[in-house]
């Protein structure tokens, strides 16, 4: 969670950068940003680089798919289909809904 406030999350660490710390913790499920629009693209990075990793190590990914700082309610079919961009590269056992900040 890169904190839940109203301003930009311009200053936003790449996720990428943090993914080799996140391997190494010993938590299984491991929440992450994903609805909101600084971080809605990071899925990309993790299917190439991370997907495999996490697999081996037996983790399951909770991505944010509601970004709870916005008024606005995301549509089911936008919620669904940021779901899947995980789903296909891990499988559905290994995805669970979250909020972003968990």
């Amino acid at each position: 969670c890169w904190g839940n406030y109203a301003g930009p999350h311009h200053k936003d660490m790449e996720a990428r950068l943090i993914w080799p710390e996140l391997l190494r913790l010993q938590a299984r499920y491991i929440s992450i940003e994903g609805a909101n629009p600084r971080h809605a693209q990071d899925w990309e990075y993790f299917a190439k680089h991370v997907a495999a990793r996490f697999i081996e190590l037996d983790k399951v990914i909770m991505p944010g798919v509601l970004d709870t700082r916005s008024p606005l309610v995301e549509h089911p079919e936008l919620v669904a289909q940021r779901l899947v961009q995980y789903m296909q590269v891990l499988g559905p056992a290994r995805v669970v809904a979250s909020t972003d900040c968990g």
